[in-house]
């Protein structure tokens, strides 16, 4: 997955953008991008997006650009992490220390039927009503493609992807809700709290950034529907292409600059 990128030292220092910082890079696994500008300046971006809502942004990437099997991939791995995510604001609203949650999650890290176990026993002591998952024809499609190689089709790949959302819009809408406001909140702060230690060792200065995704709260607590997803993402611009013109913006910008002598 990749996203936008522009040096945030060199705005601090001339009040204004540095053009010809604009660049792109692929958002890692801890969610902190690393950069250095034209100008020397060595920066981190650190993402404020959930993992669960970056995957749902790759599934919709994989779609558009015709690898159904990742995209399969993708918005299972966007579910398992979302069980996950959801795990962690309810134990958070109910003042349990994240160092503990960590260390009752890690045995189940590496076991998906696990760690879904543990959600949806949490899921009914906190709702007073069974989690409602996937069919089990997706389940079934979904382990015929990952474990069995299976090369799915345009149709089914979508069907899958509507499924899986309609899945999740509920348990996201949930999560957005006041209830859980407070504990949303000290998750995301303890992840940028630890996000930026990188930063913080090395003495370089950091931002935040903030990506819209097919499972962002906003846009999912209504329901999901991925046809209108992937017609949004017909509609954005092209990153290369925004990048070049930034590119040729600041060249323009050195022309017309009075030189210094």
């Amino acid at each position: 997955m990749q996203t936008f990128t522009s040096c945030m030292q060199c705005q601090v220092e001339s009040y204004t953008p540095n053009f010809s910082s604009f660049g792109i890079k692929r958002i890692p696994d801890n969610g902190v991008i690393e950069l250095t500008c034209d100008r020397g300046h060595r920066t981190f971006i650190l993402m404020q997006t959930a993992k669960y809502e970056i995957l749902s942004d790759l599934a919709v990437t994989a779609i558009c650009d015709g690898y159904y099997r990742e995209e399969v991939a993708s918005y299972a791995s966007a579910l398992e992490c979302l069980f996950e995510h959801y795990v962690n604001v309810v134990c958070r609203s109910h003042s349990i220390n994240p160092d503990d949650i960590e260390a009752a999650w890690k045995p189940l890290r590496n076991s998906s039927e696990r760690q879904f176990g543990a959600f949806a026993m949490l899921y009914l002591s906190e709702t007073g009503k069974a989690f409602s998952t996937l069919d089990t024809k997706y389940i079934n499609f979904r382990n015929k493609v990952i474990h069995q190689r299976f090369i799915p089709g345009h149709k089914e790949t979508l069907d899958y992807g509507q499924a899986v959302g309609n899945c999740a819009a509920p348990l996201i809408a949930l999560l957005h809700s006041p209830r859980y406001e407070k504990a949303q909140q000290a998750f995301f702060s303890d992840s940028l709290r630890e996000k930026a230690k990188q930063a913080i060792k090395v003495g370089a200065r950091h931002s935040t950034q903030w990506m819209a995704t097919p499972f962002g709260g906003k846009n999912i607590s209504a329901g999901f529907d991925l046809n209108a997803a992937l017609a949004e993402r017909a509609m954005q611009p092209d990153i290369d292409s925004t990048v070049a013109e930034s590119y040729a913006f600041a060249r323009l910008l050195a022309l017309l600059s009075p030189s210094k002598s």
